[in-house]
């Protein structure tokens, strides 16, 4: 079997920049909830390698299952696993209902979980791997009309200090990163939030960031990244 990158949340934004990048070093496959974006997306990645995408929802662990059925039936593994899906739904504390916050946790947290769950068992194959997963600076701080954001973003981020404990000293890799506002589809009308995204950080320019960091070929280990614009 041939290693594979998987990117979740790659249909646009972050997840997309990335892919463009990854696609250059090997095979990739995308992921995403909605089909008619990852198609589209997939069409804009330029490589010499397979892209591939699969219509999924990775808090559901059915469709997790489905995905990784589908690499491991098309002759792959799973080497390296980008956590990029994401959404964001704002507004005072007093206004976080049951679906709100479902919403966030499974978008945020909960498909990170279960993808990475499922891409330590192709790792452990192979006692080798590379999990990156995109956080945000909410999850270095508290903003008052983020909280449920914050809960999700700060549980992925202890998640992933759990993960490194498991597998100190092994070659299986955890790399987070806590980025600013970026300028992507994140911030539609959806979130609850008015802001104006023009100052925000340029995806193209923080995917490059995090592929450098990630792909360095000296004797330093990038493990958390928090990046902002100037």
């Amino acid at each position: 079997m041939k290693p594979i990158t998987l990117i979740t949340g790659g249909s646009s934004g972050l997840g997309l920049e990335l892919a463009k990048l990854y696609a250059k070093d090997g095979d990739i496959c995308l992921a995403a909830r909605d089909a008619v974006r990852l198609h589209r997306a997939a069409g804009l990645v330029k490589a010499g390698s397979a892209v591939a995408s699969v219509a999924a929802d990775c808090a559901k662990e059915e469709d997790v299952k489905r995905l990784f059925d589908f690499i491991h039936g098309s002759g792959f593994y799973v080497a390296r696993l980008i956590n990029c899906a994401g959404i964001g739904r704002f507004g005072k504390p007093t206004q976080n209902g049951e679906t709100m916050i479902r919403t966030v946790l499974d978008s945020n947290l909960v498909s990170t979980m279960l993808a990475t769950t499922y891409a330590l068992r192709d790792m452990e194959q192979g006692s080798k791997g590379e999990i990156i997963t995109i956080l945000s600076t909410a999850a270095q701080q508290g903003k008052g009309d983020e909280s449920v954001y914050c809960a999700a973003k700060w549980g992925a981020r202890g998640y992933c200090e759990a993960l490194r404990a498991a597998y100190r000293g092994t070659d299986i890799r955890i790399l987070t990163v806590s980025p600013g506002g970026i300028n992507t589809p994140f911030w539609n009308d959806a979130c609850g939030k008015q802001v104006d995204v023009s100052a925000f950080m340029d995806p193209a320019e923080l995917a490059k960031t995090i592929y450098d960091a990630a792909t360095a070929k000296n004797s330093l280990i990038c493990r958390d990244l928090i990046v902002d614009k100037r």
